[in-house]
């Protein structure tokens, strides 16, 4: 099936650099990748566009958590969610087990990971929270 150009994609990340590279390679793969560098851009973002993914790569943000940033979106509209954190995989366990991402990635995560996820989750459709 692949990318459309429809398949909205928001990376949420603090660090300039990597959400730059990361939307760089999304519209490489036909995605069309935006970039916000705070929770406050990401809701307002949000609230103006219906986006089809979103990709938190800080999911302990000083700002407020991925995972309230994730439910704050959700409460707009069902949306895809993957989680890209560095924290090790025993610390993730138990936030896992009660949060609503629908993918988690560890850092680093090979750019082929990254679209695989994207790919799958966008060919999956729109999320439903279970409906």
């Amino acid at each position: 099936m692949g990318a459309k150009p429809s398949n909205l994609v928001l990376v949420v990340d603090n660090k300039t650099d990597s959400a730059t590279a990361a939307a760089v390679l999304l519209g490489n793969e036909g995605y069309n990748p935006k970039v916000a560098n705070s929770y406050a851009q990401a809701i307002a973002f949000a609230r103006n566009c219906r986006i089809d993914l979103l990709i938190i790569t800080d999911i302990g943000r000083t700002e407020g958590s991925g995972e309230r940033l994730l439910n704050e979106i959700r409460g707009f509209y069902p949306v895809r969610s993957i989680a890209v954190t560095g924290w090790c995989e025993g610390e993730i366990y138990a936030i896992r087990a009660r949060s609503s991402f629908d993918r988690w990635l560890l850092k680093p995560v090979s750019m082929e990971r990254l679209i695989g996820a994207v790919s799958e989750l966008l060919e999956a459709g729109a999320y439903s929270d279970g409906v």
